[in-house]
């Protein structure tokens, strides 16, 4: 048998203290009602009864805000009577919303199943401790009544209790919308709410001119937003389409301390796009954040951005870092040996300007040298640091062993990986002696003792074309010995040599052999010539030993 409006109203007040005298809203305090409503409130259910005439859409939307989007409610259709029962039930344990609506002939039942999941997924994006966290502070109501007709319609919603504690009633004015909210009351525990929904004349069939919000959720303290800071990209600069890692801190430890609900970063001023948590989770007050992106497809400056949400919906302002986009390589210049020709067994110096202040104007990375296109090794900065998008630098390498132009060459590279074309001088090497030739004895034959003139050519000029230093002869396999260039002095490639010696006694030909060496050390093979003597000796002569005039120094 149907019960009456008004029993029902009685059965569920009286069911409401009674759920009370047992405790399970023990301690929830008494609620303060008050017009107005908090502007920090944040709202996590809520329930709205609408299209109060005959319309054509539902009746009764049931979820979490905001409820003009479908997929955050549950809705059904019913038929409005002059007077309606109503009931609004948050049940934790059920873990569900529930309203029902008696219009005086039938009763309507709706559901809101599975809440607390659905405030984490659709208010606090999956993050469990943020949904955790506000669903355990839920001590704020809101009732709104919106009028939108004139006169003479009428919307009220009276008889309000909150689990048996006297709300009052609230009556919609023509042509508002009229707010009160009821604070100091702990919801957590669950509540059930009761009223009757009073219409008189409501003749729009308009779903939202004329309705009746009911929301609940908690009064927010923390109303200042989670600071930013380090926000870093890495590398930077980067080429053009490389990958790029971004990170930041977002902090609320001294601005509320809420947790961190999301981070997003964006370029330039594009799109805001979201960011991970650097452990893998956003349950903290405090989170480093990072994310992956590809680095822009043109060179230049760009300004990347991060900002942070925390669980009491306080957006920071965005804090910026500056991203170099460098694909164009180093320019190399100057590059220098010294010595600029050299012989075997030297040490060389390497110098050379590597510069990136017109190709992207990042610092420069490194550098290094190579000696005819082969192994690349390492270079120093000159200031001992590649901290400055120009650098001088150097190196130091022994001689190649090779005889003739060696290539060095240097290149650099650039902080953005981009290494650019060498630049390259020419290294001399002279690893060869000069030659002998035409050794003339004179006189040939002669007496022993006789005093003979030995002349030559020393000749370094398809052998390096290094000036003659020295020269000297040997006798039958002797010691060598000095001898003098004919113009007295060693000052070029090619010289005439001479010196005279006393012919030594022999019944066979004597060898008499001449050798030079050039400016860098290199000894030439010798070159001989054979000496007969005859006759009797007589009295030796006076020795007589060749005058050396040089003006070399050795290099």
């Amino acid at each position: 048998m149907k019960l009456s409006m008004k029993l029902f109203a009685f059965l569920v007040i009286f069911l409401a203290m009674i759920t009370m005298s047992l405790g399970v809203a023990l301690s929830a305090g008494t609620p303060v009602v008050s017009p107005g409503s908090d502007a920090t409130a944040v709202h996590l259910g809520s329930l709205r009864y609408r299209e109060l005439a005959t319309g054509n859409d539902a009746e009764v939307f049931l979820g979490v805000p905001d409820l003009g989007d479908g997929t955050r409610r549950t809705q059904t259709d019913l038929t409005w009577g002059t007077s309606n029962t109503i009931t609004f039930t948050f049940d934790p344990v059920l873990d569900k919303l529930t309203t029902t609506v008696d219009n005086g002939t039938t009763d309507w039942v709706l559901d809101y199943q599975n809440y607390s999941s659905n405030v984490r997924n659709l208010v606090y994006a999956g993050n469990q401790a943020a949904a955790d966290e506000a669903l355990s502070k839920l001590n704020y109501m809101q009732i709104n009544v919106r009028l939108g007709e004139g006169t003479p319609a009428q919307l009220s919603l009276d008889d309000v209790y909150l689990d048996g504690n006297l709300l009052g009633d609230f009556a919609g004015v023509i042509h508002e919308t009229i707010v009160w909210q009821v604070n100091d009351y702990d919801l957590n525990s669950g509540f059930t709410l009761t009223g009757v929904l009073n219409l008189t004349n409501i003749t729009s069939p308009s779903g939202e001119l004329n309705k009746v919000d009911i929301n609940f959720g908690y009064v927010n303290t923390d109303i200042f937003p989670p600071t930013i800071s380090n926000v870093a990209a890495a590398p930077n600069p980067q080429s053009a389409g490389g990958n790029i890692t971004l990170t930041a801190t977002i902090d609320d430890t001294g601005n509320g301390g809420s947790i961190i609900l999301s981070a997003d970063y964006r370029l330039d001023a594009g799109a805001w796009t979201p960011m991970s948590a650097s452990d893998g989770t956003f349950n903290s007050p405090t989170e480093n954040v990072t994310a992956d992106l590809d680095a822009p497809a043109t060179d230049g400056p760009y300004t990347l951005c991060v900002r942070g949400t925390d669980s009491a919906n306080n957006t920071s302002s965005e804090q910026c870092t500056t991203l170099e986009i460098d694909s164009v390589g180093t320019l190399t210049s100057a590059v220098a040996v010294d010595p600029q020709k050299i012989g075997t067994s030297v040490s060389v110096d390497l110098t050379a300007a590597v510069d990136d202040s017109t190709t992207g104007g990042s610092d420069i990375q490194s550098a290094e040298y190579s000696l005819n296109g082969v192994d690349w090794s390492p270079m120093e900065a000159e200031d001992s640091n590649f901290d400055s998008a120009i650098e001088i630098v150097v190196a130091s390498f022994p001689s190649p062993n090779s005889h003739g132009d060696v290539n060095v060459c240097v290149r650099g590279t650039d902080a953005a990986v981009n290494t650019g074309a060498q630049s390259c001088t020419t290294l001399t090497v002279d690893s060869l002696g000069p030659l002998t030739s035409a050794v003339l004895l004179d006189p040939n034959p002669v007496d022993p003792f006789a005093l003979v003139t030995i002349s030559a050519g020393v000749d370094d000029t398809t052998s390096g074309n290094s000036n003659i230093s020295s020269a000297e002869y040997q006798v039958a396999g002797g010691a060598w010995i000095p001898v003098a260039a004919q113009d007295s002095i060693f000052d070029s490639p090619s010289e005439a040599v001479t010196a005279q010696f006393a012919a030594p006694q022999s019944s066979v030909p004597i060898e008499i052999c001449v050798r030079g060496r050039d400016t860098y050390g290199n000894t030439g093979s010798s070159y001989c010539g054979s000496l007969e003597v005859t006759g009797s000796p007589t009295a030796p002569p006076p020795l007589y030993l060749p005058i050396l005039v040089s003006n070399y120094t050795n290099p």
